[in-house]
């Protein structure tokens, strides 16, 4: 395991793609996506940087390597009538795992979405990733009593 290096969050552009792509693939496989393609991978998270309202991601650096990133996603909430950031990814590479990366990514996340004027950002996880639900409860966050459903179509 690598010893803690001072991370670099920066915006990730058409310029630093190329980097964040293979981390998207990485949470893809962690996810059990089924048919990872790179090309729909570019198209799609290419959509951010071209069309900003949709949202943003940030990509973090290690010794100037890629271990991570977030994705942000501007959406609406119904209940407070507010404009909302959900944190739709949070990735860091299993070899810079528990060295606070993810922690370091939310937190620059959570800033970012205040600076933007954002009341609130909110995010899911899987049941069974304890590993991020460790970091998350370190945050001044509260788990939500909602359930999510998702209806294939």
């Amino acid at each position: 395991m690598p010893d803690t290096l001072p991370i670099n969050i920066d915006v990730v552009t058409h310029d630093n793609l190329d980097d964040l792509l293979p981390l998207i693939e990485g949470y893809q496989q962690f996810y059990e996506a089924a048919d990872i393609d790179e090309a729909r991978n570019r198209a799609f998270f290419g959509q951010l940087i071209d069309e900003p309202y949709r949202g943003i991601q940030h990509i973090a650096y290690a010794a100037g390597q890629p271990v991570g990133f977030t994705t942000l996603y501007f959406t609406s909430a119904s209940i407070t009538a507010e404009q909302i950031c959900t944190l739709y990814d949070v990735f860091v590479l299993p070899l810079f795992r528990d060295l606070g990366y993810g922690q370091q990514l939310m937190e620059h996340a959570a800033a970012w979405s205040r600076a933007a004027g954002y009341p609130a950002m909110n995010w899911f996880t899987a049941p069974d990733n304890h590993r991020a639900q460790a970091v998350y409860d370190k945050l001044p966050a509260t788990k939500s009593n909602w359930l999510e459903y998702e209806w294939r179509l």
